[in-house]
C-alpha cells in the first residue's frame, strides 16, 4: 500500500495519540528497490510541500530557519542531544526532531530540551497527516 493510500485510510478517523502512534507505524516499510526508491522520493517531496501548505508554511519559511542537520551511521542521537545542550545553555531556543525514538515517539520531538506532551504530539501529528 503506497503512503497516500494509507493517509485516506485515517482521514476521518479517530485523532487520539494512539491512533497518531499507529498511523505512524503504519508507514515503515521494509527495504524496497532503487526504482521504488526514486519514485517514492518524488512523491515525498510533493508530500512535504502539501504538509507545508496544511500547516500554513510555505518553503521560504523554512529557509529562514537556523538548522543543524546532524547525518552518519553513528553517533547521531548523541552529537544532536550536546549540540541542544550547548545552544540551549548559551540562551538559544531550540527544537530538536531525533529518528527513531527510543521508548515513546513523542521523544522525537523535543523544545528546549523537553519532550512534547501526548495531546501536543496528536495535535500535531493529525495538522499533518
Amino acid at each position: 500500500m503506497d503512503s497516500f493510500a494509507l493517509f485516506e485510510r485515517w482521514r476521518g478517523g479517530p485523532r487520539t495519540f494512539e491512533a497518531a502512534i499507529e498511523a505512524l507505524n503504519s508507514l515503515q516499510t521494509g527495504r524496497v528497490p532503487a526504482e521504488e526508491m526514486r519514485r517514492q522520493r518524488d512523491c515525498t517531496i510533493s508530500a512535504m510541500h502539501n504538509y507545508l501548505d496544511r500547516v500554513g508554511l510555505c518553503d521560504s519559511d523554512i529557509r529562514r530557519l537556523s538548522v543543524v542537520h546532524i547525518a552518519g551511521t553513528k553517533g547521531k542521537g548523541s552529537t544532536a542531544a550536546f549540540t541542544e545542550s550547548i545552544l540551549r545553555h548559551k540562551g538559544f531556543s531550540t527544537g530538536m526532531f531525533t529518528s527513531p525514538h527510543l521508548i515513546e515517539a513523542r521523544e522525537r520531538l523535543k523544545l528546549n530540551g523537553v519532550p512534547i506532551t501526548r495531546e501536543r504530539f496528536a495535535q500535531l501529528f493529525w495538522d499533518c497527516w
